[in-house]
């Protein structure tokens, strides 16, 4: 198991599947390429949030990330579970399905396996 991020807006960069620039669209033609369960962190400038951006059966969907540096705990907005490190909270969705939707999260889409040309 990997040693544990600390829970910090900060430390999320550091995560191998984490896309810096990528906005909702260009996440999800990373994902597409990938071409199967799989998933990706990245920052929206929109909802100015982390993001964990999943595609699932073919499907894509976006899940914002809660960081709570006074737990300190990450969890997924929408969902009842919180964990103390983004490592567990990763985990836990790759074997267990996130909602009716989403089976599973998946494998990591890291920076060499999704480059756009």
């Amino acid at each position: 198991m990997a040693t544990p991020l600390p829970p910090s807006k900060d430390q999320l960069p550091n995560h191998p599947a984490y896309h810096m620039l990528c906005n909702g669209e260009q996440a999800e033609d990373k994902l597409r390429q990938k071409g199967g369960n799989c998933f990706l962190f990245r920052y929206s400038d929109t909802n100015q949030k982390y993001v964990l951006s999943v595609l699932n059966q073919k499907q894509f969907y976006n899940f914002t990330i809660n960081i709570d540096n006074s737990v300190p705990s990450y969890s997924l907005i929408g969902t009842q579970n919180t964990f103390p490190s983004l490592n567990e909270l990763v985990d836990y969705y790759v074997r267990i399905p996130l909602n009716h939707n989403v089976r599973t999260i998946g494998k990591p889409c890291t920076h060499e396996k999704c480059v756009i040309l």
